[in-house]
């Protein structure tokens, strides 16, 4: 068993939790508190895999060369339409 740490929690933070136990998604306030910070390093893991992907992306897409000219919006929207048609 962890270290038992206490927290006082805002007017909003209570009123959350005791709204979840009242729906009976969560047996008691530690599983609430257990699953948020679950959740917490879920989303902090998924913005650093996001991040280092865009980096490399970005590496790469600067490794493939001088930029070229594209068609403008208008020019991309026709061919589009023209082929699904």
């Amino acid at each position: 068993m962890g270290k038992v740490v206490q927290k006082e929690l805002t007017d909003i933070q209570q009123h959350l939790v005791e709204e979840l136990l009242r729906e009976g998604a969560f047996a008691d306030s530690d599983e609430v508190v257990t699953t948020g910070l679950v959740l917490l390093k879920t989303h902090i893991q998924d913005r650093l895999a996001f991040l280092d992907t865009l980096e490399r992306d970005l590496e790469d897409g600067l490794a493939s060369g001088p930029a070229e000219p594209m068609e403008n919006s208008e020019a991309l929207l026709a061919a589009f339409r023209s082929q699904a048609r």
